[in-house]
């Protein structure tokens, strides 16, 4: 729920790793709080591990569980691992919307997002 549509405060709640920056640093929830924790999620399931700095290293098979043992289309994992980073934008405001994420896990429109970043 939007932080503007209630009057209700809370202590923040989460997560250390999942939670967004200005979630942490106002305690102010949003849709794109949720966006963020979304794509910290993808990248853990995509790698088997927290993931940080993974922009900077660009072979998928260096970034995916081992435990998959190959069994993955390199290209679609591709595709994944571009969502999640885009989830994970430090500007909440350059974070997708999830109807859009969801588009994008569907095929339409990651390839212009992402050239866009």
């Amino acid at each position: 729920m939007d932080y503007k549509d209630t009057h209700v405060t809370t202590a923040v709640r989460g997560t250390i790793g999942y939670i967004s920056l200005e979630y942490l640093s106002t305690g102010k929830s949003s849709e794109k709080t949720d966006v963020f924790g979304y794509g910290v999620l993808l990248l853990e399931l995509i790698t088997g591990y927290r993931v940080k700095g993974i922009l900077n290293d660009r072979k998928v098979e260096t970034l995916v569980d081992a435990d998959m043992e190959g069994n993955y289309v390199e290209d679609e994992v591709e595709q994944l691992i571009q969502v999640a980073l885009l989830c994970t934008l430090s500007s909440p405001m350059e974070r997708p919307k999830m109807s859009e994420v969801v588009r994008m896990l569907e095929g339409d429109g990651l390839a212009d997002r992402w050239e866009e970043w």
